[in-house]
């Protein structure tokens, strides 16, 4: 299960919504969880748990949501959250890509640097080599 914070959904009363939702009336003043799987509601505070048809709201205002608006709200919720768990994937898979290109060049890159150093070494390697032998030639 995958208890999430149960936004207070906009209200049509008086246009209010909320991050979270409290339990009315809960003896521990939790605050609610949804599991959108299973369509349960948790409270924080005092553990109860319920069906989100099961579920009443009621804002400050007085406004009592039916059933029907729980459930928009709930799959609202859930429709959020599939577009966002869809972008963090698309982003994921960009971010990889851009490494695997970075590595690619970086590595590109050193072996360039690698081989420069290496023909510049062996150049002057060959250099001395070639000044020490010439040397030997006027002995």
């Amino acid at each position: 299960m995958a208890w999430l914070d149960f936004p207070f959904p906009s209200c049509p009363g008086c246009a209010r919504s909320w991050e979270t939702s409290a339990h009315r009336d809960c003896p521990a003043t939790g605050n609610l969880n949804v599991d959108p799987d299973t369509e349960r509601v948790r409270c924080e505070g005092c553990s109860d748990i319920w069906d989100v048809a099961d579920s009443r709201f009621y804002c400050l205002c007085g406004h009592q949501f039916s059933a029907a608006e729980v459930a928009d709200a709930l799959a609202e919720m859930i429709r959020a959250a599939a577009v966002l768990d869809r972008l963090l994937r698309q982003n994921a898979t960009e971010l990889a890509r851009i490494q695997d290109m970075g590595r690619g060049s970086l590595t590109s890159w050193l072996e360039r640097l690698v081989s420069g150093f290496a023909g510049g070494l062996g150049k002057a390697m060959g250099f001395i080599v070639g000044s020490v032998l010439r040397g030997w030639d006027k002995l």
